[in-house]
């Protein structure tokens, strides 16, 4: 008899995990596919959500015609990954029939989530049809912007404070702080 020493571990096709979010199987789950695996999303406290909304305002301002801001909603990467980031500035799709696999900028805000968002989310966006990778980061107070991104790996990272105005590339017409954000004026 052969001892097993090691448990082998079927992962998640994409395609199966929009069968079953099609069907309802998780419906009162936040759920996202990561690499093959269903993962929690971590509950939203009040500071994210603002940030959020705040941003999706900057964003949607900014948009030219041809792009869409998407707000929490699955985006497609690679290694059977379909993350849902708190923002993803994409190409519009008339009529789509999947969700989208390119984004010009994608953001995560980060309070819980910073390691996730810093290491995996990093590395996996890197490895997709992502141009640009920002982690609004409230607890440290700053945002991580990647950009450039070379075999699988982003070749530029760079950290700004609160202060700083920060430019997409997607958007060269929007300059944005994270004062701003966290504290928007009235």
């Amino acid at each position: 008899m052969v001892a097993v020493t090691e448990r082998v571990r079927r992962k998640i096709r994409r395609a199966e995990y929009d069968r079953m979010v099609e069907v309802g199987l998780f419906q009162h789950e936040r759920l996202e596919l990561i690499r093959g695996e269903l993962v929690a999303m971590s509950p939203i406290g009040v500071p994210h959500a603002t940030a959020v909304t705040e941003l999706a305002r900057w964003l949607h301002r900014a948009c030219p015609d041809g792009l869409v801001v998407r707000c929490q909603q699955p985006l497609i990467c690679a290694d059977e990954s379909e993350p849902e980031p708190d923002l993803a500035v994409v190409p519009f799709d008339p009529a789509p029939t999947m969700h989208p696999t390119r984004a010009l900028l994608v953001i995560e805000v980060a309070d819980s989530s910073r390691g996730v968002d810093l290491h995996d989310k990093a590395a996996l966006y890197a490895e997709s049809d992502v141009d640009e990778y920002w982690v609004v980061d409230l607890d440290a107070g700053c945002v991580h912007v990647h950009r450039g991104r070379a075999a699988g790996r982003w070749a530029a990272i760079t950290v700004h404070d609160a202060d700083a105005p920060l430019v997409p590339a997607a958007l060269p017409d929007l300059t944005v702080t994270l004062a701003a954000i966290v504290a928007p004026r009235r």
